[in-house]
């Protein structure tokens, strides 16, 4: 009860240290950066240390900490699959990281069509599907996040049937990180 307790509270900090590293993003970009790396390389050490907890991490989120909480589950749960994956500690760090960003677009797109329990209508759908674009420009800011986290930024909603977007991309063309990290965004979508 205790290690589950301590869990907990890791997962608490952890989004606390999300959210005030996006905030950081458009003023202070380095920073944010080298936040999100400190964080990632902590949950990197928890996650190769220990992997009995992990799926415990993935609470209710509370309003207003969606979309910190679905990156934080994304990038938790591509670590998981990395390193079950026996991926190296650097890809699993990198796809940790571009996970946490994956979605830090959807902050351009007003709350009242992110929110919107009806079907969007065409516009609105567009601009959604515009967020991971949204993404990139808001990490151009940041010279220091690393090139090779980018294409799974833009690729995060494309299927390997080429179904997805932004650009239709399919099969070989999508890299390995983009292929982990649009299944297990799906999955999240899904459950929470």
């Amino acid at each position: 009860r205790r290690s589950v307790k301590k869990t907990e509270q890791q997962f608490e900090r952890s989004l606390s240290m999300m959210r005030s590293t996006v905030s950081k993003l458009g003023s202070r970009p380095l920073n944010s950066v080298n936040d999100a790396k400190d964080l990632i390389s902590s949950m990197s050490n928890m996650l190769l240390n220990s992997d009995d907890l992990l799926l415990h991490l993935m609470a209710d989120a509370k309003p207003g900490d969606l979309i910190y909480h679905h990156s934080l589950n994304v990038s938790v749960m591509c670590m998981m699959l990395g390193k079950s994956l026996e991926w190296s500690r650097e890809d699993i760090e990198l796809i940790g990281l571009g996970a946490l960003f994956h979605d830090v677009g959807k902050l351009k797109i007003p709350k009242n069509i992110l929110n919107k329990r009806v079907q969007l209508t065409k516009p609105e759908q567009n601009l959604i599907r515009q967020h991971p674009l949204m993404s990139l420009n808001f990490l151009k800011l940041a010279d220091t996040f690393p090139e090779q986290a980018k294409p799974m930024i833009a690729n995060h909603h494309e299927f390997i049937d080429g179904s997805g977007y932004p650009k239709g991309l399919k099969g070989e063309e999508l890299d390995k990180f983009s292929r982990l990290i649009t299944v297990v965004n799906e999955s999240d979508d899904l459950c929470n």
